[in-house]
């Protein structure tokens, strides 16, 4: 039972990201660059709440996907969970101090966007996500589009200032779907785990 409410809740934190990065993708087509002024300073702030928030449901998503998997994918499937997970939870931490600390700042150059541990924190995730990717592939318990879907996101990810923010948003929306819509399978399969 455990692992179907983890399942169900990474499936939701997963669209929540998703709608996230639509949204903060949106925000940044529309607004490249911070105008002069109040309405510069509070965009930077609402685009760094948007995308930590993002990366919070990143973080869920991970989760619910490896639990859906961990039987069937093996070391590959674990190595690419770790590595994207402790990868987003630094991106997170990046992203969400970028405004606390500045770049000049004593902790700026660790915690800044981008700062060495939020690039760090990209690139964990990036080699994370296609170790993931083709090991969902592999286990074949998830439809194969979610295995190319997670390696889809390392290369909409960089593209995300000319619109590859809503693709990926658009990505974890389909993944948090294919990761909740099988309600019959979650259940035999925690009931197996138990």
């Amino acid at each position: 039972m455990k692992t179907a409410n983890l399942i169900r809740w990474g499936a939701l934190a997963a669209m929540a990201s998703g709608a996230l990065w639509i949204t903060g993708g949106l925000l940044h087509l529309a607004y490249p660059e911070d105008p002069p002024g109040a309405l510069g300073y509070f965009l930077n702030y609402l685009g760094t709440a948007i995308f930590s928030a993002a990366y919070l449901g990143v973080l869920g998503g991970l989760a619910g996907l490896h639990a859906r998997q961990a039987d069937s994918y093996g070391r590959l499937g674990r190595a690419g969970f770790f590595l994207a997970f402790v990868g987003a939870a630094l991106a997170f931490v990046g992203q969400a101090t970028s405004v606390i600390f500045p770049q000049n700042g004593t902790l700026g150059w660790l915690f800044s966007d981008p700062g060495f541990g939020f690039m760090a924190g990209i690139l964990f995730t990036s080699l994370g996500l296609v170790l993931m990717g083709i090991a969902t592939l592999r286990a074949g318990v998830l439809p194969r589009w979610c295995g190319f879907g997670l390696i889809a996101l390392v290369v909409f990810s960089a593209l995300g200032a000319f619109g590859g923010f809503v693709v990926v948003g658009l990505i974890w929306l389909a993944l948090g779907y294919a990761l909740g819509s099988k309600k019959g399978e979650v259940a035999d399969h925690s009931a197996y785990a138990g």
